[in-house]
């Protein structure tokens, strides 16, 4: 299993998008995609990268323990919240879209770090239903 590794606050987690976070997602959203809700520069953004993260983090806590390894800190929101800083946010925001995307399998290739999501969004918006 594929997660995305993230440091926040000086702390390492992992990133994990597995049938718990989707529908947890889902139910915090509905269909709205996660790209929409996060992409805004904005203090609800923001809010809402947390409330992600802290899922996200959870998820890949809890299926690294499943593993074996050792128990690590799960990430709240509140944490998230007061560690993060205004230059993290848009790295946390590719981490986010990243483990999405590596949930439904769909492998990105990473260049160097740097994942065009608008150009991926685009693509996805001009293909036929």
């Amino acid at each position: 299993m594929k997660s995305v590794k993230v440091q926040i606050g000086g702390a390492d987690y992992h990133l994990m998008f597995n049938g718990e976070a989707m529908f947890r997602l889902q139910d915090m959203y509905g269909d709205k995609p996660i790209f929409d809700i996060l992409s805004p520069n904005s203090k609800e953004a923001f809010e809402e990268l947390c409330r992600v993260l802290a899922v996200l983090a959870e998820q890949g806590e809890l299926i690294r323990r499943q593993l074996g390894y050792d128990k690590s800190r799960m990430l709240t929101e509140e944490q998230a919240k007061t560690l993060i800083t205004p230059v993290e946010i848009l790295a946390l925001k590719l981490a986010v879209f990243k483990a999405v995307a590596l949930g439904y399998g769909r492998e990105i290739e990473d260049t160097e770090g740097v994942v065009d999501l608008v150009l991926a969004e685009l693509e996805k918006k001009a293909r036929p239903a």
